[in-house]
């Protein structure tokens, strides 16, 4: 048997020499070396950026909800405001005292406020005065005032 009978060719996938005595050798092997070291980074780069899109809905989603929540405990503390005072106007309408006069209007003064803490407000196109917040508050006024007249018309 040959020695050279032995010799099998080794089948590359690179036609480029590797002779490490070259510098042309050289630079292939750390052209492979460095392509080796950066696919990890890479993959890791993107699964960053997956995790951080992720977060991001996330985020949004949790901001959303405490929005919400921060405009239902607004629109709660009106509708409470509301119910005080017309209980108040209600107690004023019954008694006919007028000593619970000045605590209608401290009332009246919460409900205000209340309305025009509100941040946002939900548009509805019936009845017309929900189509905005002016618009209600308007339409608590000539309520108010109207009251007012009738109260003041009936002593």
């Amino acid at each position: 048997m040959d020695q050279t009978d032995l010799f099998v060719p080794i089948k590359r996938c690179c036609t480029c020499s590797e002779n490490l005595s070259t510098k042309r050798g050289q630079t292939i092997v750390l052209v492979k070396i460095l392509v080796l070291a950066i696919i990890p980074i890479i993959v890791l780069v993107i699964q960053g950026g997956i995790a951080i899109a992720e977060d991001n809905n996330q985020v949004v989603t949790q901001n959303k909800v405490k929005t919400d929540i921060k405009f239902s405990v607004e629109i709660g503390l009106l509708v409470h405001n509301l119910q005080i005072e017309r209980g108040t106007t209600s107690m004023y309408v019954s008694s006919g005292r007028m000593d619970i006069l000045p605590v209608l209007h401290s009332k009246r003064t919460m409900t205000d406020i209340s309305l025009n803490a509100l941040d946002k407000w939900i548009s509805l196109s019936t009845p017309s005065y929900f189509r905005s917040r002016n618009t209600f508050f308007q339409r608590l006024r000539e309520y108010r005032n109207t009251f007012d007249s009738l109260n003041k018309s009936s002593k």
